[in-house]
C-alpha cells in the first residue's frame, strides 16, 4: 500500500478533507497519512517538503497557498526536483483560479476549480494507475446496440449510489448500466460485464472469475468464498446483466466492489436455436471464447434433457452438452462441468444408455475424488442404479 500526504492550505482544509473521505472510499491502494498544513507566503514550500517523505502527494492549488511573486528559483526545487530525487510522485490540485507557474501544469494537474466531480475522478483514476501491483485495466463491455437517449440524471444517480463510493445498485436500465460503464471505466480498476442469461449459480461464479483471470477449481461454496474474497479487494464495476433475483446476494461482494444488476428483460437477448448451439460446440476447440459466451445457451439447451423430448432433440442436447463439458474441463471450470455431467448422467440412465451412464458416472467420480470427496458406487455390473447425486450446493 503507498502512502499519500495531501498539502493545503488552512483556509481549504474542509476541501482536503472532502478529497481525503473521497479516496479512502475508492482507492484501495493507498493510505492517507495527514495533511501538511501550508501557511501563507513562505510556509507552503515546508510543507510540501514534509509532504514529499510520501510516496504521492498531493497540493491543493487556490490563492490561499500559491505566494506571490514566486520565483522559479524557489519553486524548481521542491516542486520539480526533489519529488524526482525522492521518487515521491507529486500531483497538483486546483481549487480555485490562481496564478500557478504554467509549467507545472504539464505534470500530473487536476482542475478542481470548473468541474469538482470531474477534477475527483481523474483524480482517483491516476492514483488507481500509480498501483504497483495494478493489474492490466480491463473494459469487458458490449457492443453498444440501444440508440435510445439515457437520461443524464440517471447517470448521475448511479455514479452518486455506487461510484463515489463502493455499493450495489439493483435495477438499472441495461441501457443506463452500459452507458455508465463506458463514460465511467477510468473511475475502477476494472469494469467487468457478466451475461448471466441462462446460467446457473456455478456458472456465474465461473463466467466472472475466468473474467477476472482466476482459476477455481472447487466445488461451487469454495469458488464462491475465493470469488468474494477477491472481489472486495479490488475497486472493480461488475455489471450482472439479467442475472435472476434469487443469485444476486451471491455476487453482492462487498468491501471495495461497485455492482450493478440490471433489469431482467426477456427481449434483450436472442438465444441461439438448439441446432446453432450444436454447431458452435462442435468448433470448441477453435472458437473457445465464442463457446464461452454462448454457455448460457448450451445450458438452457441441456435443460430441455429433463423433459419428455423427442429422441432427436435429446440427441442434439445431449451432443451440444458433451461438447460444453469438454471445453469447461479444458479451462478447469470443474465445478460447471459437474453440472452437466449430473444432467448427461440422469438422461442415459433415463434412456437405458450403459456405455454413456458408465462414462458420466466415472467424470463425476474423478471430480468429486479431486475434491477430496468419496464418490458413491451408482453403476452395478448387472444392472443400473439410478445416479447418486451428492448435495454440493448447486
Amino acid at each position: 500500500m503507498q502512502s499519500l500526504v495531501i498539502c493545503s492550505a488552512t483556509a481549504d482544509s474542509a476541501a482536503a478533507d472532502q478529497i481525503r473521505r473521497y479516496l479512502e472510499l475508492n482507492c484501495p491502494n493507498i493510505s492517507i497519512e495527514g495533511n501538511a498544513i501550508a501557511e501563507p507566503a513562505t510556509g507552503l514550500l515546508d510543507a510540501i517538503e514534509r509532504a514529499l517523505s510520501a510516496d504521492i502527494a498531493v497540493l491543493l492549488i487556490s490563492p490561499d497557498v500559491v505566494p506571490a511573486g514566486w520565483s522559479r528559483s524557489q519553486w524548481e526545487p521542491v516542486l520539480v526536483q526533489q519529488p524526482r530525487e525522492l521518487g515521491t510522485e507529486l500531483a497538483f490540485a486546483m481549487l480555485r483560479p490562481c496564478r500557478f507557474p504554467e509549467v507545472l501544469r504539464k505534470q500530473h494537474f487536476f482542475d478542481f476549480s470548473t468541474n469538482w466531480r470531474d477534477g475527483m475522478r481523474k483524480l482517483r483514476s491516476w492514483l488507481l494507475e500509480q498501483n504497483p501491483l495494478k493489474q492490466e485495466r480491463a473494459n469487458l463491455l458490449p457492443v453498444w446496440t440501444d440508440s435510445a437517449a439515457v437520461d443524464s440524471d440517471v447517470i448521475t444517480q448511479i455514479e452518486d449510489q455506487i461510484g463515489n463510493q463502493p455499493g450495489v445498485m439493483s435495477d438499472v436500465p441495461r441501457a443506463a448500466a452500459l452507458a455508465y460503464a463506458e463514460a465511467h471505466s477510468l473511475d475502477f480498476e476494472g469494469v467487468f460485464w457478466i451475461d448471466c442469461f441462462g446460467r446457473s449459480r456455478a456458472g456465474i461464479i465461473g463466467d466472472t472469475a475466468h473474467a477476472l483471470g482466476l482459476k477455481l477449481t472447487g466445488p461451487e461454496e469454495e469458488n464462491s468464498a475465493a470469488l468474494r474474497e477477491f472481489c472486495g479487494g479490488h475497486r472493480n464495476l461488475y455489471v450482472f446483466d439479467q442475472m435472476l433475483h434469487k443469485y444476486r446476494e451471491l455476487m453482492s461482494f462487498g468491501a471495495w466492489a461497485s455492482v450493478i444488476f440490471t433489469q431482467q428483460s426477456e427481449a434483450q437477448r436472442k438465444t441461439l436455436t438448439l441446432a446453432e448451439t450444436v454447431e458452435l460446440f462442435a468448433e470448441w476447440r477453435n472458437k473457445p471464447a465464442l463457446c464461452l459466451r454462448h454457455l448460457g445457451d448450451a445450458c438452457l439447451h441441456l435443460g430441455v434433457l429433463e423433459t419428455d423430448c423427442t429422441e432427436e432433440t435429446a440427441v442434439l442436447a445431449k451432443e451440444a452438452g458433451a461438447d460444453a463439458f469438454n471445453l469447461l474441463q479444458h479451462y478447469e471450470r470443474v465445478a460447471e462441468a459437474y453440472e452437466f455431467a449430473e444432467v448427461l448422467s440422469r438422461r442415459a440412465w433415463s434412456d437405458g444408455d450403459r456405455v454413456a451412464l458408465e462414462r458420466w458416472e466415472l467424470e463425476k467420480r474423478w471430480i468429486l475424488q479431486s475434491w477430496g470427496f468419496a464418490p458413491p458406487v451408482s453403476i452395478r455390473l448387472g444392472g443400473f442404479d439410478p445416479p447418486t447425486q451428492m448435495t454440493l450446493g448447486f
